[in-house]
């Protein structure tokens, strides 16, 4: 009926040797299906709306033959025709076919429950930078450096600094990751020195531009989760890709909670080097350190942050970001 009146929606179901994902843009629809469902059978789905590819974006559903959705078995794709924000839901679940066959349907699971994808890069000189022989903020080279590089002293951290960073108050945070282009490193310490990520747990976290402000843990505090985090040279290496940290979002979501916490406000996110004992540097021919990209280099991406959160109070229409829902039919 919406088709034959030249109206507009998003669907997908499920028919009995098929699950077919649709968008109908004034009345035309554009579809993709699994052809190989099997009745008495509960496939679960993940559906996504991705305005971050073509003119208008992709619909995606994801369909996994596990609760847990690790084992997946299709994804149907759809290419959009419009931009259209919807503000309305059904969730049907039954068909009559010509009236000699029908059958019936069972949904579990339907979490409507937004998920928004959100990625913030270092955005201004200053905002990123590393302690260079442990007593000098250096925020103005190309390179960051944490560790203990040969025949100089300790690089004990550095830190990258994301602004207007638009995640509301009492958001949930699902997902965090750093993206750093590395650049190379030296690994003679073996599995002795290592690093750890961590946050300022401030609610809007200046920028910093003198080292006694930088060490000033009691006006601004370390957030006490923390990721261990140090490459090996086969996860790190020289040719300039990206490298992506573990989970940070604990670290995220404890700078979210705080007072004072507003959508636009910065976060700093921190690599520690950690020597447990190993001094590389007292050889002029050992080292043990990671080096990546900062702001000022013109050929690279600086630092970037990447999160998925949901709820919060979000201002404005929350539909105009990344919509992924889960079900299962």
């Amino acid at each position: 009926q919406i088709a034959a009146a030249s109206g507009d929606c998003l669907y997908i179901a499920q028919y009995p040797d098929r699950i077919q994902l649709c968008e109908v843009s004034t009345g035309t629809q554009y579809t993709d299906f699994y052809k190989n469902a099997s009745y008495d059978t509960w496939y679960y789905c993940e559906i996504e709306r991705d305005e971050s590819t073509g003119t208008y974006g992709t619909l995606l559903c994801r369909i996994y033959s596990d609760e847990s959705r690790t084992s997946l078995v299709d994804t149907l794709s759809v290419t959009l025709h419009e931009k259209e924000d919807f503000r309305t839901l059904y969730a049907c679940a039954s068909h009559y076919n010509n009236g000699d066959k029908p059958y019936s349907q069972e949904i579990k699971n339907l979490d409507l429950q937004e998920t928004i994808k959100k990625s913030y890069s270092v955005a201004a000189a200053g905002d990123d930078g590393d302690i260079y022989n442990v007593n000098t903020l250096d925020s103005s080279g190309t390179r960051l450096l944490v560790g203990d590089s040969e025949e100089n002293p300790v690089n004990p951290s550095a830190f990258m600094r994301f602004t207007n960073v638009d995640i509301p108050a009492g958001a949930t945070i699902v997902a965090a990751t750093l993206v750093l282009v590395a650049t190379g490193g030296r690994y003679d310490g073996g599995a002795t020195p290592s690093g750890s990520l961590m946050g300022r747990k401030v609610a809007n976290c200046p920028q910093f531009t003198t080292l006694t402000n930088y060490n000033d843990t009691t006006t601004y505090p370390r957030t006490t989760a923390n990721v261990t985090w140090w490459p090996s040279s086969a996860n790190w290496g020289n040719t300039g890709a990206n490298r992506t940290s573990p989970e940070l979002k604990a670290v995220v979501q404890e700078i979210i909670d705080l007072e004072g916490w507003a959508s636009g406000n910065a976060i700093q996110i921190e690599w520690h080097y950690i020597n447990n004992g190993w001094y590389g540097s007292e050889d002029e021919y050992t080292a043990d350190c990671r080096e990546f990209i900062a702001y000022e280099d013109a050929t690279y991406n600086p630092p970037i942050l990447n999160v998925e959160y949901t709820g919060g109070a979000a201002a404005g229409n929350p539909w105009w970001y990344y919509r992924r829902k889960r079900m299962a039919i």
